[in-house]
């Protein structure tokens, strides 16, 4: 008889199986994948060795942490205490923005906006006074991918290059710090300009909380990061998948199968591509200021994740291509999945003052790590 673990994993898969076969963009992938491979002429075992499992391994793992401290209640207390304060508008908005980049670092962008995208909405509502519905969305997502720039596992295009260059977790951190301190800079400056009026205190109902999805997370989500600091991913990954399975099993519907299917087939197909593309990516990455404006810009053609794997590995600068993937995110709506998931969390947001919205701050931004650059 399977156990209740196997048959909640069975059940995601099938659900998975149903979307994936209507799904555009995974089975454009999976025929790109069916052309490179067989004129690429890459025998099994390399193609298993750039299938990253540890790397997937230990995305699954903060996956599941990440429900589980959603499930806890406890993020989504700490924004909606936010909206009971009566504080001005411009405040509201940036410390939101702040705080939805806090729990970004910690769970991912992608994970942190299925909270703050509900919650910075009521800013939107009659309490509001003078609030764009997309300006709200905008900074919110801004502040996601802004603060999932902090850590290794705050996003994939982090977690690649994190596991690609043996970068340490403090090490990650340390020189991640200024694009995410000018990155807040830029969304205060934003909010002060763009938001009026003060807000009148309103009462919410406070979501209910629970320590042990809050404790298993937690636990999880250490375990992988130490799996990071030492590059044993896999192991980690596992030991993080086991505890939520044994502490909150629930979590693991948080896993989406379908991302994990989309990355892995992201690493193969551009991992392909920069095989038959060898000369123009070493050239992309021959210098720091190269890299970071190759990947900047590729980031616009074919978002961030995928220009993380195609130039991890083929220039030496790691700093600058972390940069560049993740400033990448914030200027144009298709840089970044945490700026489509906002749109269909919030579906009455104006798609294209939302674009507006995110492309002068994102712009202001890759404009002054340009000139650094240089």
């Amino acid at each position: 008889m399977s156990s209740p673990t196997s048959r909640l994993l069975s059940s995601s898969a099938a659900i998975y199986l149903r979307r994936a076969a209507g799904d555009r963009l995974l089975l454009t992938l999976l025929a790109l994948l069916l052309v490179l491979a067989p004129i690429s002429r890459v025998g099994l075992g390399g193609l298993l060795a750039h299938s990253e499992p540890g790397l997937i391994i230990a995305l699954t793992a903060l996956m599941a942490a990440s429900s589980s401290l959603l499930a806890s209640g406890y993020p989504s207390l700490a924004l909606s205490l936010l909206l009971t304060r009566g504080l001005p508008t411009w405040l509201t908005v940036y410390l939101v923005s702040a705080a939805t980049g806090l729990l970004a670092a910690v769970l991912t962008n992608d994970a942190s906006l299925f909270v703050s995208v509900p919650t910075a909405m009521l800013l939107a509502g009659p309490d509001a006074l003078g609030v764009d519905a997309a300006f709200i969305a905008a900074m919110v997502t801004l502040g996601a991918n802004i603060g999932s720039a902090l850590t290794p596992m705050g996003n994939p295009q982090n977690l690649i290059i994190v596991d690609t260059y043996h970068v340490g977790f403090l090490t990650f951190i340390e020189k991640m710090a200024p694009l995410v301190a000018t990155g807040n800079l830029i969304v205060l400056i934003s909010s002060l300009a763009l938001s009026r009026g003060q807000r009148r205190p309103r009462t919410l109902p406070p979501p209910a909380t629970r320590l042990r999805p809050l404790l298993t997370g937690s636990l999880a989500l250490m375990i992988v990061i130490h799996g990071v600091d030492t590059g044993r991913l896999a192991l980690a990954g596992l030991l993080g998948l086991a505890i939520v399975a044994v502490g909150d099993r629930e979590a693991l519907k948080g896993v989406s199968l379908y991302l994990l299917a989309v990355i892995e087939l992201f690493l193969l197909d551009f991992w392909f591509l920069s095989l038959h593309l060898q000369p123009v990516v070493d050239t992309a990455g021959a210098t720091p200021l190269r890299t970071y404006t190759y990947a900047l810009l590729l980031s616009q053609a074919i978002s961030n994740v995928p220009a993380t794997v195609l130039l991890a590995g083929h220039t030496p600068y790691w700093h600058p291509l972390a940069y560049g993937v993740n400033i990448g995110g914030t200027i144009l709506i298709w840089g970044s999945l945490a700026n489509i998931i906002t749109l269909r969390l919030a579906p009455s947001t104006d798609t294209r003052k939302f674009q507006a919205y995110l492309l002068i701050p994102g712009l202001t931004i890759s404009i002054i790590f340009f000139i650094i650059y240089i």
